[in-house]
């Protein structure tokens, strides 16, 4: 008895390898951008409010 072979074509596989691999090296890139942008305020709660009160386009870019 021998095993079953795996087929060569996998077929359909979402999202695609494309959008996988740009997201897997956009994602991190995005997100160190965001926390660069509010690297100026404090991370307590309070003073990302504080911070939005202030600079709201710029917490809502980040």
């Amino acid at each position: 008895m021998s095993s079953p072979q795996p087929s060569a074509h996998v077929g359909f596989a979402f999202p695609g390898r494309w959008l996988a691999g740009t997201s897997l090296l956009l994602g991190p890139v995005l997100l160190l951008s965001g926390v660069l942008l509010r690297a100026r305020f404090h991370f307590f709660f309070p003073d990302q409010l504080a911070a939005y009160d202030q600079y709201p386009v710029l917490m809502t870019t980040s």
